[in-house]
């Protein structure tokens, strides 16, 4: 009996010590399914969009919404990549409540990448800071 109790308590941790690994091994195939997405006080959305035209003409657009109540500033940059340095060649701004957006169109030079980059600044009723995050577009070779 006592050898039958040992060997249940033994099988009992080995199992025990398996089960992790079993599980561990499924676990990888939901690691990309997973997005990550920023958790902003009042910010309900950032969106930041470039596409570039086989002219080279670059459309850039940015939006934001808000909580009510709150007052936004948004400036979107588009930026060219020149070696490993970033340099912004044309911003479009704007400010306002609840949604903000702002578009143009600005011509590009052929050779680099490009990329717009948004800034969001809020501010709450008595004009206290809030936050300011900022989000980029995907990055676009012309």
């Amino acid at each position: 009996m006592k050898k039958l109790v040992t060997s249940l308590v033994a099988m009992a941790i080995l199992i025990s010590c398996l089960a992790p690994c079993a599980l561990a091994s499924n676990e990888d195939r939901y690691m990309d399914e997973e997005v990550i997405m920023p958790r902003y006080e009042v910010i309900n959305y950032i969106t930041a969009g470039l596409t570039i035209s086989d002219s080279g003409r670059a459309s850039c657009s940015a939006t934001a919404g808000v909580l009510p109540g709150y007052r936004v500033e948004l400036l979107a940059e588009l930026q060219q990549k020149n070696g490993t340095r970033w340099t912004t060649i044309h911003d479009w701004s704007t400010s306002g409540s609840n949604r903000v957006e702002v578009s143009g169109p600005w011509y590009v030079m052929p050779g680099y990448s490009y990329c717009v980059k948004v800034t969001v600044t809020i501010y709450d009723a008595s004009g206290n800071f809030v936050e300011a995050p900022v989000e980029y577009s995907p990055v676009r070779d012309y």
